[in-house]
């Protein structure tokens, strides 16, 4: 995902992981070799995901 100059940077954080299926995540969670995920997991782990990606961006605008 660009973040220099996108106008996409003030979207809701959600945004960047949605569409992200509990499947699919429950998929990537049995290859890293652990066992299977639920929904309220998924939910909190995009979240989480969500949140930081949101400081990091946040910190690279500050930093330029």
């Amino acid at each position: 995902m660009p973040w220099h100059g996108d106008p996409g940077l003030n979207r809701e954080p959600d945004r960047r992981v949605g569409g992200v299926s509990t499947r699919r995540v429950d998929d990537l969670v049995q290859a890293m070799g652990l066992s299977g995920i639920g929904k309220r997991t998924v939910s909190k782990l995009c979240k989480d995901i969500d949140e930081r990606v949101d400081a990091f961006i946040k910190s690279l605008v500050r930093a330029a």
